[in-house]
């Protein structure tokens, strides 16, 4: 492939397309790379190429931006929703949190939605319930099919304003045979702050977001189905907002957050979605992302440049040592 400048504005550096399916004929100093994302329109045997050539770069001693081993557990929803509300109960991480929030004056929880995955193959309508009262979900939900590559109907959701209208979803055409997943629906006044990460430096933007679910924004009804593929606008009953940061965050409270996600997955460019709980002031974590669009971050270049140099100087530095 033809040299280009992969990152607009650049005066720094080269960038070079390449393709891992391909062994690496360049000379590079350094690989970024976020080939996970494509996961799903490769076979095994593609994907094991990719593995192949990576490990060869590896071997030869080129510095990959983040490990490659780790990314695809970013990718898996299931596994990394765990892993942090693991971290954000820890003794560690409600220490630091305490620490700061004693601080700064505030009194700030960090927690992800509670979540249930349910197999309807074995596990009735009144069981999952049962389990939904049983870890104190709350409601409004919100109901996904669990694997969108192998549903038609993987872009259906429904969401429901009670408990009491569970066992109807769960009875419903889209989820009686499928696997899917139960999620708390935090009320968050239409904002959902986008925190962009590279390196040690975090940036936050504002976007719209779903309104706060109510039976009257689903047109008078209990529960309703939606098109993920389609603007909830159009399907939702309220008046849409402009995001214009109703809730400021805590920006050392993100930070500690940050500081988690690279802990856990050892990434250093990233994006993380955060929800401001608009009954409590708490935040939830409800999305991760391995290098995001940085969309509407004005300092994305000379930010992600300056990391790039300091990952080359600090491993060709340990190299030499």
């Amino acid at each position: 492939m033809s040299e280009r400048n992969f990152l607009k504005n650049s005066t720094n550096y080269t960038y070079i397309p390449i393709d891992l399916r391909c062994p690496l004929n360049r000379e590079v100093d350094i690989v970024i790379q976020k080939v996970q994302q494509y996961r799903s329109f490769w076979d095994e045997e593609t994907w094991k190429v990719i593995e192949k050539n990576v490990q060869a770069l590896e071997s030869l001693g080129k510095i990959l931006i983040d490990p490659f081993s780790t990314l695809e557990i970013v990718m898996n929803r299931l596994v990394f929703q765990e892993k942090y509300a693991h971290a954000f109960a820890s003794e560690h991480f409600t220490t630091k949190l305490a620490e700061t929030n004693a601080r700064l004056g505030t009194n700030i929880q960090v927690r992800v939605p509670k979540m249930l995955v349910i197999n309807p193959n074995v596990q009735k309508p009144a069981d999952v319930a049962a389990e939904a009262t049983n870890i104190g979900l709350r409601f409004p939900a919100i109901f996904k099919i669990k694997d969108s590559s192998s549903s038609a109907n993987s872009h259906k959701m429904a969401i429901a304003v009670s408990l009491s209208a569970l066992e109807e979803v769960e009875a419903s055409t889209f989820f009686k045979d499928s696997e899917h997943i139960i999620q708390e629906l935090i009320p968050h006044d239409q904002e959902i702050h986008k925190i962009y990460a590279i390196g040690m430096d975090v940036r936050d933007k504002v976007n719209g977001s779903l309104p706060n679910i109510t039976k009257e924004v689903l047109h008078g009804k209990d529960w309703i189905i939606v098109d993920s593929q389609k603007p909830f606008a159009d399907q939702l009953v309220y008046e849409k907002k402009v995001p214009g940061k109703k809730h400021e965050l805590v920006m050392p409270i993100i930070q500690l957050i940050a500081d988690v996600t690279v802990n856990l997955f050892s990434v250093s460019i990233f994006g993380i979605d955060i929800i401001v709980d608009s009954l409590t002031g708490d935040y939830y974590l409800v999305d991760l992302n391995y290098f995001p669009g940085f969309k509407g971050i004005p300092d994305f270049v000379p930010l992600m440049e300056r990391h790039i140099s300091s990952i080359y100087n600090a491993k060709k530095g340990s190299q030499a040592n």
